[in-house]
């Protein structure tokens, strides 16, 4: 049986470490009356293998001492294989049903934007048919106009009088004559 200076000395590293490796793989030393690790040659090996798996580029707590047990478990069903297969349809009948129905609501929401339309376009050629017609009539106004002849419509300057052509000229004379 040797101390942990004697295996630090034996392994290249320090006591600190050996005692570090100790705590963390939960390796199972005994300790003599002063409560120092005694290690066997046993022990001696699994610190070689831990040395081993860190130089091997492994991280503390991934190192494994010796062979571990693998745990196997068994998933249980939870429903028998029988009501199993009755579930299954269960849920089929129910997507079916879904999607029959999402079918019937996406076709009335289309009947429904389909009437609102028709009703936008009838709106919108009532306006056109009554623009035509605010058309014709302006038309027909102008038309009408044209035919009355200036002789016939007097003049109105609002209660104001002729402008008096002659003083226009006879500024401009003054001006550039």
């Amino acid at each position: 049986m040797k101390n942990s200076g004697a295996v630090a000395n034996e392994l290249g590293i320090s006591q600190s470490t050996v005692q570090r490796w100790v705590t963390a793989c939960n390796m199972k030393i005994e300790r003599n009356s002063h409560g120092h690790y005694l290690f066997t040659d046993e022990n001696i090996q699994q610190l070689k293998q831990i040395q081993q798996q860190l130089n091997d580029g492994l991280v503390l707590q991934q190192v494994e001492l010796g062979k571990k047990k693998s745990r196997k478990g068994v998933v249980k069903p939870t429903v028998q294989p029988l009501e199993h297969h009755d579930v299954i349809e269960k849920l089929l009948t129910t997507v079916q049903d879904l999607e029959r129905r999402l079918d019937d609501k996406a076709d009335s929401v289309a009947s429904y934007q389909l009437l609102q339309h028709r009703k936008e376009i009838e709106e919108l050629n009532k306006q056109i048919d009554r623009m035509a017609k605010r058309i014709e009539v302006l038309e027909t106004g102008e038309n009408h106009e044209k035919e009355m002849t200036l002789s016939s419509k007097p003049l109105v300057f609002d209660g104001k009088k002729a402008p008096n052509k002659q003083k226009k000229r006879h500024i401009f004379q003054l001006l550039f004559g």
